[in-house]
């Protein structure tokens, strides 16, 4: 009987967790920044993907959800990537603003 109820409080406490997470991501997003994509867990997916994918991660995003730019949250960190090269030199001057 207690095996149930270990479940139950681990799956809300990974349900708290994540919306935490992903309301700490909306908050902390400056609308000034590119959109920032909806990756599964915030900070944590991205940082996964990056780590074990690498480059082939981005490129999957990039044909996923086909912006030309947007902006990946990891722990500690913002990634702005540009998929339109017109793009670059624009992203280049705003980065200090950001």
């Amino acid at each position: 009987m207690a095996l149930p109820n270990v479940v139950v409080l681990g799956l809300v406490t990974l349900a708290v967790v994540y919306f935490a997470l992903r309301t700490f991501l909306n908050a902390t997003q400056d609308v000034r920044e590119p959109p920032v994509l909806a990756t599964g867990i915030p900070f944590v997916t991205p940082a996964i993907g990056m780590a074990v994918k690498e480059v082939k991660y981005l490129v999957q995003l990039r044909d996923q959800y086909h912006l030309p730019i947007y902006t990946l949250r990891l722990p500690f960190y913002r990634v702005y990537v540009v998929n339109l090269p017109s793009l670059i030199q624009t992203a280049q001057r705003q980065a200090k603003s950001l």
